[in-house]
C-alpha cells in the first residue's frame, strides 16, 4: 500500500506547488483552473517519480489519493492505467463531428468562381451549414496556405485576328444643374495595336451593341476575323460557363455572318482572358474629373471621343508603341474589308422593318389602322415599310405581299378581293361568287361610315 511517510510527505510537496501555481493562474486569468488537467499532470509526476522506486506492480489506494486531491477516485485510476500501459500523452477527447467537413468540396467549388467569404457563409446557410462564419474563413485560409501562385501567361493575337469588347457600366455623373444621370461606355480594342474605340451610350441594349460595332469598323476602317465578348446579356440566350458555350441570340448572331466576324464568349468570371480591355476599362477613371462640369449629353460624348484619340496617340505599356503607329504600319491592312453595301446592312439592322401579327379577320395594325392581306397570312409575321405615304408589304423571307395607301381617317382597309375571300371561307362559304362580291361592297362602305371620318 501507498502508506509510507516519504511517500506522503512527497505527494503533499507535489499538491502544494501545484495548487500554488493553479490559484496564481486562476487569479490571473480570472477563470478556475480545469481539475482533471491539473490531477493528469499530477498523477504523470507521481507515476515518474514515485513508482520508479517502489515499483509498478505496488498497490495503490485510489481512494485515499482521490479524498487528498477531492476527485473521483476512477479518474485516478485511469490516469494510473494509461501510464502503467506506457501513455505519456494528455487523454485524447472524443473527436466531435465538424460542422464543415460535408461543405468542404462546395466551398472549394465556389473559391474556383472568386466567390468571396461572406458570400459562400449565405450560400452555405441555405443548404444547411451549422458552423459559423469564423470557421469558414479559417477553412479557407488553409485551402490558401498552400495555394500555389497562379500563373499567367501572355496572350497575344496576329494583327487582324482579335478585338475584345467589354462595358464600363452604370458611371454616375452630375451635370452643372445639380441633375444627376446614369451612362455606360462603350469599349473595344485591337488585340495587336491596341487601337481603341469608346463611346458613351445611355443603355446597354442589342441595338446599342450593334450601333456601337458598326460606328467602331467603320473607325477602324476593316473588321477583326473574331470578337471576344463579356457575357453580355444583351447579344447571348444563355452565357458561357464551364463546359458550356455561350448561346447567341438569332439577331446577333444573324449581324454577326453578315458583317463578317465570328463571336466569341470568355468563361464567366475569368477577366484575365479579355485582360486586354480591361485595362482600358481603368483609363475611365480619367472621366471622374469632369463631374459637374458638363451641361448635357452630348457634352459627355465630345469628351469621350476626345479621351478616344488621346489614349490612341498615347504609349502603351505592353507593346511600348503607339497605337495609332501600330495600328497603321502593321494591323490596318490585316483587317477584313467592309462588305459591300456595308451601309444598307447596317441600316437593315439597326433600323429593321416594323413586323405585324395578321390576325383571324386578315388584317395588321399598323399605327392606328387596320390593313388587309390575303387569308393565307392569318397568324404569320408580316413586315412594312413604308415610302412617300405607301405601305409595302411582305412576308418574313421578303417577298412582296401587297401595298396599301397609308390613312388616318379609317379604323379598316380592305382590299375588296381579300374581303371577298375572308367572306367565302366564313360566314359565306355557300354563296355565288357575285352575291359575295355585293355583298364586300356594302360592307366596305359600311366600314367607311362606321370607322371613317
Amino acid at each position: 500500500m501507498l502508506t509510507s511517510k516519504w511517500s506522503w510527505s512527497l505527494i503533499e510537496n507535489v499538491r502544494f506547488s501545484f495548487s500554488f501555481y493553479n490559484v496564481r493562474g486562476a487569479q490571473k486569468g480570472g477563470e478556475k483552473m480545469n481539475v482533471r488537467k491539473d490531477i493528469e499532470e499530477i498523477m504523470r509526476f507521481l507515476f515518474k517519480q514515485l513508482f520508479s522506486n517502489i515499483g509498478v506492480d505496488e498497490k495503490i489506494n485510489y481512494t485515499a489519493l482521490g479524498k487528498k486531491y477531492g476527485c473521483d477516485p476512477r479518474t485516478i485510476k485511469r490516469y494510473f492505467m494509461l501510464f502503467k500501459a506506457g501513455e505519456t500523452e494528455t487523454v485524447k477527447k472524443v473527436e466531435k463531428p465538424s460542422k464543415i467537413k460535408e461543405f468542404e468540396e462546395k466551398i472549394k467549388e465556389k473559391l474556383k468562381y472568386y466567390a468571396p467569404a461572406i458570400s459562400i457563409f449565405k450560400f452555405l446557410k441555405g443548404q444547411g451549414y451549422l458552423g459559423s462564419y469564423s470557421l469558414l474563413t479559417r477553412f479557407i485560409r488553409t485551402l490558401n496556405h498552400d495555394k500555389e501562385v497562379k500563373l499567367v501567361a501572355r496572350f497575344e493575337t496576329e494583327p487582324g485576328q482579335q478585338a475584345q469588347v467589354d462595358w464600363k457600366e452604370n458611371l454616375k455623373f452630375v451635370k452643372k444643374d445639380g441633375t444627376k444621370f446614369i451612362f455606360n461606355v462603350f469599349l473595344i480594342t485591337l488585340g495587336f495595336s491596341r487601337k481603341k474605340f469608346l463611346v458613351a451610350t445611355e443603355n446597354k441594349t442589342l441595338e446599342t451593341v450593334l450601333d456601337c460595332l458598326s460606328d467602331a469598323f467603320l473607325f477602324f476602317g476593316g473588321i477583326p476575323k473574331e470578337i471576344l465578348f463579356d457575357n453580355m446579356k444583351s447579344i447571348t440566350d444563355k452565357s458561357r460557363t464551364h463546359g458550356d458555350e455561350a448561346v447567341y441570340n438569332e439577331r446577333f448572331l444573324a449581324f454577326a455572318n453578315d458583317i463578317g466576324f465570328k463571336p466569341k464568349n470568355c468563361m464567366a468570371y475569368r477577366p484575365e482572358t479579355k485582360g486586354k480591355v480591361e485595362v482600358v476599362a481603368k483609363i475611365m477613371n480619367r472621366l471622374k474629373v469632369y463631374n459637374d462640369e458638363i451641361q448635357t449629353f452630348e457634352d459627355l460624348q465630345r469628351i469621350v471621343r476626345e479621351l478616344n484619340e488621346e489614349i490612341n496617340n498615347d504609349v502603351c505599356q505592353s507593346t511600348l508603341r503607339i497605337p495609332n503607329v501600330l495600328f497603321e504600319s502593321k494591323e490596318k491592312d490585316a483587317l477584313t474589308p467592309l462588305p459591300t453595301h456595308f451601309m444598307d446592312l447596317i441600316r437593315d439592322y439597326l433600323h429593321p422593318l416594323p413586323k405585324r401579327k395578321v390576325s383571324k379577320d386578315c388584317t395588321f395594325q399598323y399605327k392606328i389602322c387596320r390593313y388587309s392581306v390575303p387569308s393565307k397570312y392569318v397568324n404569320k409575321y408580316i413586315t412594312i415599310l413604308e415610302d412617300d405615304g405607301i405601305l409595302t408589304i411582305s412576308d418574313e423571307t421578303g417577298h412582296y405581299i401587297t401595298t396599301h395607301t397609308l390613312v388616318t381617317n379609317k379604323k379598316y382597309n380592305y382590299h375588296k378581293s381579300d374581303l371577298c375571300e375572308l367572306l367565302s371561307k366564313t360566314y359565306m362559304r355557300d354563296c355565288e361568287r357575285d352575291e359575295i362580291e355585293e355583298h364586300a361592297e356594302r360592307l366596305l362602305d359600311v366600314y367607311d361610315k362606321i370607322c371613317g371620318n
